[in-house]
Parts: C-alpha cells; sequence; structure tokens
C-alpha cells in the first residue's frame, strides 16, 4: 500500500496490459501493477486502498499498466472486485475444497480459490484470516496475485488458470463461480474468529507472506500509541520481522514505521491544538454558551487537515474532564 515509483522492477509480463484489461472489462476486478525488487519481493506501485471508496476507471488502469509496462498484475480482492480467494499453500487441498466448482490458480506451492463475495456479510466484510496451517482466507485488505504473472522468488514460474473464468473468450460465457457461502458454513473457524480481532501479541510471534506489512503496520501503532519513541518501536519491529516467513526487507521495515511515525505525529499536534482550543472555549464561555458553536468550528478546523470525521470524533473523545479543569483553573488564576 506504499508507493515505491521510483524503485526499479524487472520487466518482464509483456503481456500484462492487455491481460489487465481483460480482467477489467471482462470480470470487472480492480487491478494494480506490481513488480519484483532485485532482491526478490514484491513492489506495489500504488495506494490501492482507495479501491474501497472509489471505483477504478478502465482508463485508469491502461495508465497505470502503461506508466508500469512488463509488471505483474494483483487483484484487490473484498469489496472492490467482489472476490474472496482461498489460498492454499500446500499439495494437498481441504476436503471442503476438493469438489468445489469455481476458478481455480495453480501456484508455485499450491492453489487459489475464488469465490463469490457474499452480500450478507454488512459493514465488516470479509476478514482475512489464517483458517489452518498453509491455508488462509484472503477477503477484505487482502491482494491476490493474477494469471500470468511471475512469482517473485521464482521467475521462471508464472501463475497460471487450473480452471479459467472464461469457457469463451468471445462469446463472453464464464465458467461458474462458487459463492463463498459453499463452503463459508462449512468453516467452523471462520465464524469464531471473524469477529474477533487477531490479538497483538500473536503477531509478535510473526506472519506469513501477504500479512506481513498489515501486521507490522497494526504493531507500529499499537507500540506509538503507548508512548514509545521511533527508534524503540524500529527495533522491536526489526526483531518481531525475524519472525515472519519470510522477513520483510529491512528497507520496508523502515518505511512502515517511518509512516506511522509521521501520521503519530501529525495526529498528537492536532490533538493538542484541539485539546487546547476546546478548552479555552469552556473557560471563557462556560459550558453551555456557545459550547456547540465552538466545537463544530474547530472540528471543521480538523477535518481541513486531513483528519476523517472518525478521526476528529476520536480526538474529542480523549479530551476529558481534568483537561478543562486545568485549562479553566489556569484562565482563573491568571
Amino acid at each position: 500500500m506504499y508507493e515505491k515509483n521510483d524503485k526499479k522492477f524487472k520487466k518482464l509480463y509483456v503481456e500484462s496490459l492487455m491481460h489487465a484489461l481483460f480482467y477489467k472489462r471482462m470480470l470487472d476486478f480492480v487491478v494494480i501493477p506490481f513488480g519484483v525488487s532485485e532482491d526478490g519481493e514484491r513492489v506495489y506501485f500504488v495506494k490501492w486502498g482507495v479501491y474501497y471508496e472509489r471505483k477504478q476507471s478502465e482508463e485508469e488502469v491502461k495508465q497505470l499498466f502503461t506508466k508500469f509496462s512488463g509488471a505483474n498484475i494483483a487483484v484487490v480482492l473484498g469489496r472492490p472486485s467482489k472476490v474472496v480467494v482461498i489460498d492454499v499453500d500446500k499439495k494437498e487441498v481441504p476436503s471442503y475444497l476438493e469438489k468445489v466448482n469455481t476458478w481455480i490458480v495453480v501456484t508455485k506451492r499450491g492453489y487459489q480459490f475464488y469465490f463469490r463475495y457474499p452480500y450478507d456479510v454488512g459493514s465488516e466484510g470479509v476478514r482475512s484470516m489464517r483458517l489452518e496451517d498453509g491455508v488462509e482466507l484472503k477477503g477484505d485488505g487482502s491482494l491476490g496475485t493474477l494469471p500470468r504473472s511471475y512469482y517473485h522468488k521464482d521467475l521462471k514460474f508464472r501463475y497460471e488458470w487450473l480452471i479459467p473464468p472464461m469457457k469463451s473468450v468471445k462469446r463472453g460465457i464464464l465458467h461458474d463461480l462458487a459463492d463463498f457461502s459453499v463452503v463459508r458454513d462449512k468453516l467452523a473457524v471462520y465464524y469464531v474468529r471473524k469477529n474477533e480481532p487477531e490479538a497483538l501479541r500473536e503477531l509478535y510471534k510473526g506472519v506469513p507472506e501477504g500479512r506481513r506489512n498489515v501486521s507490522i503496520t497494526r504493531l507500529a501503532g499499537s507500540l506509538f500509541y503507548d508512548g514509545l519513541e521511533f527508534e524503540e518501536v524500529l527495533s522491536i519491529l526489526l526483531a518481531v520481522n525475524k519472525n515472519n516467513d519470510p522477513p520483510l526487507p529491512e528497507k520496508e521495515v523502515v518505511s512502515i514505521v517511518k509512516s506511522i511515525y509521521e501520521r503519530d505525529v501529525r495526529k498528537r499536534k492536532v490533538y493538542e491544538e484541539v485539546k487546547e482550543k476546546l478548552c479555552k472555549a469552556i473557560a471563557n464561555n462556560g459550558v453551555r454558551e456557545g459550547l456547540l458553536k465552538h466545537v463544530e468550528k474547530i472540528k471543521e478546523e480538523v477535518r481541513k487537515k486531513g483528519l476523517s470525521e472518525k478521526e476528529v470524533n476520536l480526538l474529542l473523545k480523549k479530551i476529558n474532564f481534568y483537561d478543562v479543569y486545568k485549562e479553566v483553573s489556569k484562565s482563573k488564576f491568571k
């Protein structure tokens, strides 16, 4: 989810623009380009989280895959592309997948089973989670590598369809795409875990490829919230990263921690400004007189600094009675 447009990557996939447009036009997938760096890591060129807020246009796909010609293709899973994937990272397929009739991709170490995004999940979406050893559900917040992209750890291997989406490209006839409910009802673990965010303590043990960036981001946010400084957080997360399979490049961890730190510092600064203005408004006008007007004015100022409505409300909730008491006391005894 980080921009690395300036980083070199190996241009191998000469048909990527043509295939990206196929995925967009025929399947309405949201697709983004990604490369393989010189040290064998995936390099994502765009911030794909925006596609959970807006629809991707065909023209945008053309521009992206022209700019990053030769890049691999990733699909933004979950609500944007209306598909989820069960990624089996081993040759033995779980019994509940053996007879499923759906689109299937052959990967370097196993298979990816595509399913139609369910419409009964509500606003929480489909959470990505580990289902069992070597089997992972990839839903909202995840990416999938599309055929015929190259595997980043072995550039001789390309992802291929075992059962492709299209029976006939000319006639536009699709193979069946199974609904996620076909397997969801057999996954007791899904119902147990879907509303339980993974405990942070579990992330310290390490996570597999595909979850590393999200894991480091969550841990960084938690550590900065606890008041740790940049060097302390970076040191901890570089050690944690060694438990990931495989570890992220060190510079990737540094980039994530720096990004979260800058965001955290900005929020702290804004929080102090909001607190000071609101407390002064109460000290000068009392709790009732004009308070609502002042709050709305402050909220508007904060929104202009790039914070969302949710973040603004969280900042206001953090301001407690003692903050107000200190400000009122200062004004009374001047």
